[in-house]
């Protein structure tokens, strides 16, 4: 379900119950507003955000089919499905009106690495497209990569870049760090590398000042550049709970071609809520 949708049910006549999209005021992950309206939407089906406002239509329409399908022995009455798709809903509009007018702005601007064909996006590479051809399987040594990209007038530009591919090359790892802290709400770890855009696992585990484990995660992505994909903490422990104020350790874990290195301990202080 997309983290900005709810489906919800009325009857305005006798004998029909209406199947309807609700749309939540929230700071979505799966959908970015720009300027004041739509600007992305994530498929997780292709791994791709898409700037095209039909494949968020047929996204919420396709919601709605499903919970019409998964719920249709519930209901006594005749059901009757409320598409975006047909503007005499009026639903469309309302989805103009969330975008528009209820939402704020929330997004990040999309494409502007990469990304070849053989990598597996998340949500943090902010990618609506990758190159039809992969990268891998390089030999070791000197390489030059030549890109060159066309406008719809023909005119051209190109670039170059040189880079030199050492098998095994174990990271070094500069920092570990918490974008908050001392942290009140949620807490993003990152860690400082020398692989730009490698493809890294990252482990962040928080303990007590006695060393008790109190809460641990693993994300896996693509770097941005020499900074990992952050690994977010809702500064709750492993049962759900919120954890009282102090001073606590954090340490981190990255795991690269199978071989795993771990950083210093820091510190982190979170305040009561």
């Amino acid at each position: 379900m997309l983290d900005f949708l709810m489906i919800s049910t009325r009857s305005k006549q006798r004998g029909v119950i209406e199947i309807y999209p609700k749309f939540i005021i929230k700071k979505s992950k799966d959908l970015m507003v720009r300027g004041g309206d739509f600007y992305a939407i994530w498929i997780e089906e292709k791994g791709l955000w898409s700037t095209d406002e039909e494949d968020a239509i047929q996204l919420i329409d396709r919601e709605l089919d499903i919970y019409a399908k998964e719920n249709k022995d519930k209901f006594d009455a005749r059901v009757k499905v409320l598409h975006m798709w047909d503007a005499e809903t009026g639903m469309i509009d309302s989805w103009h009106k969330y975008c528009q007018k209820q939402m704020r702005d929330q997004f990040k601007m999309l494409d502007e690495r990469i990304i070849f064909s053989n990598h597996e996006t998340t949500k943090e590479d902010y990618a609506s497209k990758k190159l039809n051809y992969p990268l891998e399987n390089l030999l070791a040594g000197n390489h030059t990569l030549k890109l060159r990209i066309w406008d719809t007038s023909g005119n051209s530009a190109s670039s170059e870049i040189d880079f030199f591919v050492v098998p095994g090359l174990a990271p070094t790892i500069f920092d570990v760090y918490s974008d908050a802290n001392p942290a009140s709400t949620e807490a993003n770890f990152y860690l400082k590398h020398n692989q730009p855009e490698g493809m890294a696992t990252v482990t962040i585990t928080v303990y007590t000042l006695m060393g008790k484990p109190v809460w641990s995660s693993t994300v896996k992505g693509k770097s941005d550049m020499f900074l990992t994909v952050p690994v977010n903490w809702d500064l709750c422990d492993y049962s759900g709970r919120r954890i009282e104020r102090g001073i606590y350790l954090y340490r981190a874990s990255v795991t690269t071609d199978e071989q795993t290195y771990e950083t210093a301990t820091r510190r982190i202080a979170v305040t009561a809520q």
